[in-house]
């Protein structure tokens, strides 16, 4: 919304700010801190749910749509690579069982 209104006024800051007080500062940017916040911890919950399980002959873990599955390790038929918009994963594919996604662990450099 700024980026635009700085354009419409002639990429001029003034403009632009006008209508924010030095008062309303801290609270603007307490706002982006909170928002960062939720998106951190929102990234974090979807990776915790990415998690996969092997125990008592099946692999559980999650689907395309992120859906739980549950799918018996003796029937995985392929596993292969999937990459679609900066998502790496291998799948594991068990035929009429369905498909799970293992997501790698991302590595901390």
């Amino acid at each position: 919304m700024f980026i635009i209104r700085y354009f419409q006024s002639g990429m001029s800051l003034e403009s632009t700010f006008e209508h924010i007080t030095a008062y309303q500062l801290p609270f603007f940017f307490f706002c982006i801190f909170l928002g960062s916040l939720f998106l951190a911890f929102l990234v974090s919950t979807l990776i915790k749910y990415t998690a996969v399980e092997i125990g008592d002959g099946y692999l559980k873990g999650r689907n395309y749509w992120f859906i739980k599955k549950r799918i018996p390790i003796k029937f995985i038929s392929k596993l292969y690579l999937f990459r679609d918009n900066g998502i790496e994963a291998v799948v594991a594919d068990a035929g009429q069982y369905g498909k799970v996604y293992i997501l790698p662990i991302p590595k901390i450099r």
